[in-house]
């Protein structure tokens, strides 16, 4: 998952933004039930911290931090050097993914996931490595 979901999830009031967060809220229900799996890099917590901690909100800071735990059904995972090995080859031949954005392609190949979810339209051209579902 990338961590841009996460924060659509967490930060954004459904009346300002076309993203579904209906589906989001029934993804987050699932994981806590047990019936979906969710893997993320823990290059998502550098990501979503930003703006909590620029804005002093010691709530959301600390609801990222709870969450980016892991708990048994969302797996917040390192990153590897196989990972990193993934990444370089992704961003080789794959123009314009940036590197936050490779590390979490290569993660969820790395991690033989179904597909990975984001609402970036840029991880399109990756999807002859694994599938993508791009909210939005």
């Amino acid at each position: 998952m990338d961590s841009n979901i996460l924060i659509y999830g967490i930060e954004t009031p459904a009346h300002k933004t076309n993203i579904p967060l209906d589906i989001l809220k029934t993804l987050f229900q699932n994981v806590q039930a047990g019936s979906t799996q969710v893997i993320t890099s823990q290059l998502s917590l550098s990501e979503v911290l930003v703006l909590p901690l620029r804005e002093n909100d010691r709530n959301l800071e600390l609801t990222y931090r709870r969450m980016l735990r892991g708990t048994l059904h969302f797996s917040v995972v390192p990153i590897t050097l196989a990972i990193l090995n993934k990444t370089a080859d992704i961003r080789a031949h794959y123009k314009g993914i940036k590197i936050a954005d490779a590390i979490h392609i290569a993660t969820a190949m790395e991690f033989a996931c179904d597909l990975i979810l984001t609402a970036d339209k840029q991880f399109r051209q990756c999807e002859r490595e694994i599938p993508v579902s791009i909210l939005e």
